[in-house]
């Protein structure tokens, strides 16, 4: 009953039923379909659920930032999500791409032989290329160890730009060069309003990418301090219509998106969360194996854990607060004094199960078995 029907049911309380009952039946009348259901807001399961809708840029760029903070953080030190990032690598990259040449020698008016000895050459003439460091722009990467920078990247950051910039250098006998950006620093120019610029891609009518800005620095590097400068490269040759810059996104979620998503953002959380309670597992099995024991006493003369560890074989000897144990360490008995022994109960045997479970989940969402 809503305030009105309060009001009215001391005075004629057959007339506040009526109308709670008529007000239950239009409720039950417009509820249909998904009303019933995903949509309902009348629910109590449903009453804690926050949500709202927002265009591609509103949902993937804004938040993009901290996205790849905690997705590289996880990767730099979670297990699981290491493992995860590099097994997709390993599956999808391998020792790298290798170039097959398969002519249509029919259509080119070439003899089989002809064609398998076009093909030869060709492949002969990529291994020379590939093969060497100066197919990398920055002479780091061989082109395998290229295709595996930025697969990591695209899984770790969302996605990850390239450019082919013809090089000339001595002793070289390709120009074509391979140059990887990442994506941090395509991102939004301070001085510089644009619009329809989302993340740093100015967009065309159709939302096609005319020009990417690329900042010359890592907009997060504390290296050196320098002005932050952008540099403006169009997404195509203007007379040959040549890509000049490569998107390689993580996927695709939703028409109208310019930015890629971390794999891991949809398990961010559950990977924390894991990586907290294993570590503090850890940490207890750790000190069950220690096996100390403690003294028990009403009114100690010395300082706790006095007769512990030797001096000179403890970690953080300066600080008063902190008790070290040992493996089989007895600390000695006085008059007064009783005997307690720590006995964490590890391992845990529920650990296991637990684990698996949680890393079921985050496997159906990254799409490993």
């Amino acid at each position: 009953m809503n305030i009105l029907d309060k009001v009215i049911a001391p005075f004629s309380p057959q007339r506040a039923l009526n109308r709670a009952v008529a007000r239950k039946k239009l409720e039950a009348i417009n509820n249909l379909g998904y009303d019933r259901h995903g949509a309902s807001t009348h629910k109590k399961s449903m009453r804690g659920w926050f949500s709202r809708a927002g265009s591609p840029d509103d949902d993937i760029v804004k938040p993009l930032n901290i996205l790849r903070e905690r997705s590289r953080d996880l990767f730099m030190g979670n297990p699981l999500a290491t493992g995860a990032i590099k097994t997709i690598r390993t599956n999808v990259v391998g020792s790298g791409l290798k170039l097959n040449a398969n002519i249509d020698a029919e259509f080119l008016g070439l003899s089989p032989e002809e064609a398998r000895l076009w093909e030869k050459n060709t492949e002969r003439e990529f291994r020379l290329w590939a093969d060497s460091v100066n197919c990398d722009a920055s002479r780091m990467c061989t082109f395998g160890q290229l295709q595996s920078l930025v697969q990591i990247s695209a899984l770790s950051s969302g996605d990850v730009f390239a450019t082919l910039p013809v090089i000339k250098r001595k002793g070289v006998i390709y120009d074509l060069c391979v140059y990887l950006i990442e994506g941090d620093r395509v991102c939004n120019p301070d001085t510089t309003v644009i619009p329809d610029m989302y993340g740093g891609i100015e967009l065309g009518e159709y939302g096609d990418p005319v020009a990417y800005w690329i900042a010359k620095h890592h907009p997060a590097s504390t290296s050196s301090f320098v002005q932050r400068k952008w540099e403006r490269i169009p997404a195509y040759g203007k007379k040959t219509g040549r890509r000049n810059v490569l998107h390689v996104m993580q996927d695709w979620e939703r028409p109208g998106q310019r930015r890629g998503v971390p794999v891991l953002a949809p398990v961010i959380e559950a990977l924390k969360q894991l990586g907290r309670y294993t570590d503090a597992e850890l940490v207890a099995a750790v000190v069950s194996g220690l096996f100390t024991v403690f003294v028990k006493t009403e009114a100690p003369e010395g300082p706790i854990g006095e007769a512990g560890i030797p001096q000179y074989e403890q970690i953080d000897n300066h600080d008063e607060n902190t008790i070290e144990m040992g493996s089989g360490s007895v600390i000695s008995l006085g008059d007064g004094e009783s005997v307690e022994t720590a006995n964490p109960g590890r391992p845990n045997t529920a650990f296991d199960g637990f684990v698996v479970a949680i890393c079921r989940q985050i496997g159906a969402a990254l799409e490993l078995p």
